[in-house]
């Protein structure tokens, strides 16, 4: 639920931004920025019931950056092969929440 959460802001902003003319890399960076930060309180909370795990931020934010490049590399090849950023974004998407799931349980909130 919080990755449909997540998934529904990243898209809703970048369909705003879009529309208001601004650039596709710049929308999308807007966008995955917000859900990243909703993801990781809500993640933090409920899913791994840790509260809001700061020792687990420098972790998250490796696995953000990794998201961040993967997202952009989807959405820029969408975009120029077929003019369509959010057609990239929708792709992106559940990539980004497999890569996201697996690195977090397995590495990023793992309990030792």
């Amino acid at each position: 639920m919080i990755g449909v959460i997540s998934a529904l802001l990243d898209i809703a902003v970048m369909q705003i931004l879009l529309l208001a003319g601004i650039n596709y890399l710049v929308a999308t960076t807007i966008a995955f920025a917000l859900s990243v930060i909703v993801n990781f309180s809500l993640h933090s909370k409920y899913t791994f019931s840790l509260g809001i795990a700061y020792r687990h931020l420098w972790k998250y934010l490796i696995l953000v950056v990794l998201n961040y490049l993967v997202t952009v590399l989807i959405v820029a090849t969408f975009e120029h092969t077929l003019a369509s950023p959010m057609i990239g974004k929708l792709i992106s998407l559940p990539v980004i929440a497999v890569i996201g799931f697996t690195v977090s349980r397995f590495w990023v909130f793992r309990q030792r």
